[in-house]
């Protein structure tokens, strides 16, 4: 997703923090596309990336069925 300011939000991906791994979005701009910032957090944390992974896989499941 980008905006008029050249921002820019990723899909939805596994994502790592101190807490452990979850669904979210990270942010960036234009001019620094190599600094990417997190956005969101969209599932609780999981211990490892596969349940996380599973997670993700889950929510956009959802999302698809949504939009029938």
């Amino acid at each position: 997703m980008k905006n008029d300011i050249g921002c820019y939000v990723s899909d939805l991906k596994v994502m790592q923090s101190n807490a452990g791994y979850y669904v979210g979005r990270d942010y960036w701009e234009k001019a620094y596309p190599e600094i990417k910032m997190p956005y969101s957090r969209e599932s609780d944390y999981f211990a490892t990336r596969e349940q996380a992974h599973n997670c993700l896989q889950i929510m956009k499941l959802e999302m698809s069925l949504e939009g029938c």
